[in-house]
């Protein structure tokens, strides 16, 4: 048994990484377009376009977002590498819930080195 849980631990976690990759470039993409179709927006707003445009979202009102009923509040000094990690989290919380919270954990900072090697290369 030890073998398959280590196998599955390690599908897993490359599974999480490719998706926080992929987070990273499509939070990224909208944010860039939201730059282009709205230029005279500030950096925080065209930032809130973006995850309002992310599957499973929603914009409760000006600074508060939805995702599977847990909520979370944009303020105005909020970066696109801030907000990746905070959506990460959300989502690897909400999908994650059958993993260990020390699996988690560990999962959550994998996820958080990641998205900082993205945004510094």
């Amino acid at each position: 048994m030890g073998i398959l849980n280590n196998f599955i631990k390690k599908i897993v976690f490359k599974q999480t990484l490719k998706n926080v990759r992929g987070l990273c470039k499509s939070l990224s993409k909208a944010y860039k377009t939201a730059q282009k179709v709205h230029p005279n927006n500030s950096s925080v707003e065209n930032l809130k376009i973006a995850l309002n445009m992310r599957p499973g979202w929603h914009r409760i009102n000006d600074n508060t977002f939805s995702y599977k009923k847990q909520e979370l509040s944009i303020s105005d000094n909020a970066t696109l590498p801030k907000i990746v990690k905070l959506v990460s989290e959300y989502e690897l919380r909400n999908n994650g819930k059958s993993i260990p919270l020390d699996e988690l954990t560990t999962l959550q900072l994998m996820a958080d080195e990641a998205i900082d090697d993205f945004f510094n290369s």
